[in-house]
């Protein structure tokens, strides 16, 4: 027995010791814990010199799940939820590229249609004909794009807080980017809760394990987080500006057509007026005239009737 409580308070030594001085190293020994309980499982696959990891789970005659994280995320984000889609679904949830165990390379382009190419490109290397696919955030982004572009190869979609979908009211998010201020990347400890309470409606105490390798890895990066924020969020204004100079032409256009509408309107009461106006005996020689005219029309003649 004293042995038993030696070794158990021997690796309850080891746990503390690694949780305080290997926090990065002991995050991803809890979360590759996690992915096992959960039934996932890490997998990669090269296309095209780029290495693609994800992580996969559920029978392999479901159908296909395809999830993609948000931005500054990773595949880890969907563990939860996975949880219970797995039992019917094949899930897949990979790193989108830029994000991740993926490589972060600052000469590729991340724009959202290239994202959209790159997952078309993973889902051809990973034998993948049609499937589901759901996106959070930045993922919702790609998602839509991917299914406007390859509507053939999607059974359905599904949007978690999409970005790309602008509402008649501003957001907080979309008034800071219009100001040039970006919410989601920072630059201190400070910015990192800041931004914590910004995405999640009840933020609750991280623990230093999960909470220091994270802020470290966004304050480390943050210049080529920004390289990708920036331009998707210009996209977007862009897409809104098109949006309001498209409905201000087309209002511009239906106010032409309701005022020539106005003018054919008045015209054709005057003419019923004047009609109105000829004695009875000229109003039938007309009506005979133009019913036994061969070059009058027929929508004419039955206006006449």
């Amino acid at each position: 027995m004293s042995n038993i409580l030696i070794a158990a308070a021997a690796v309850i030594v080891v746990v503390i010791v690694v949780r305080f001085a290997f926090p990065r190293q002991f995050l991803r020994l809890v979360l590759l814990a996690v992915r096992r309980i959960i039934g996932l499982r890490t997998r990669s696959v090269e296309f095209d010199g780029t290495i693609w990891h994800y992580l996969a789970g559920g029978p392999e005659s479901g159908e296909v799940l395809v999830l993609l994280h948000g931005f500054s995320g990773d595949k880890d984000n969907w563990l939860l939820y996975a949880r219970g889609l797995r039992k019917n679904y094949r899930v897949i949830i990979p790193d989108l590229p830029g994000f991740g165990d993926n490589a972060r390379d600052p000469d590729a382009d991340y724009h959202m249609d290239a994202q959209a190419r790159w997952l078309l490109a993973f889902a051809d290397a990973m034998g993948i004909d049609r499937f589901h696919i759901g996106g959070n955030s930045m993922g919702g982004y790609i998602a839509l794009k991917f299914t406007l572009a390859n509507a053939d190869r999607i059974r359905s979609l599904a949007l978690l807080d999409s970005a790309g979908v602008l509402g008649e009211t501003k957001s907080e998010l979309q008034i800071a980017t219009e100001n040039g201020e970006s919410l989601l990347t920072v630059s201190s400890p400070e910015e990192f809760d800041r931004l914590l309470k910004f995405i999640v409606y009840r933020p609750l105490p991280l623990p230093g394990f999960i909470k220091q390798p994270y802020c470290e890895d966004l304050i480390a990066h943050r210049p080529f987080l920004e390289s990708i924020f920036w331009p998707m969020a210009e996209e977007q204004l862009q897409r809104k500006n098109k949006r309001v100079a498209t409905v201000t032409q087309q209002g511009e256009q239906q106010r032409r057509d309701e005022n020539r509408i106005k003018a054919q309107k008045a015209l054709l009461d005057a003419q019923r007026q004047r009609w109105t106006k000829l004695p009875g005996s000229r109003q039938t020689e007309i009506r005979q005239r133009i019913l036994t005219s061969t070059s009058s029309s027929e929508t004419l003649k039955g206006f006449i009737r």
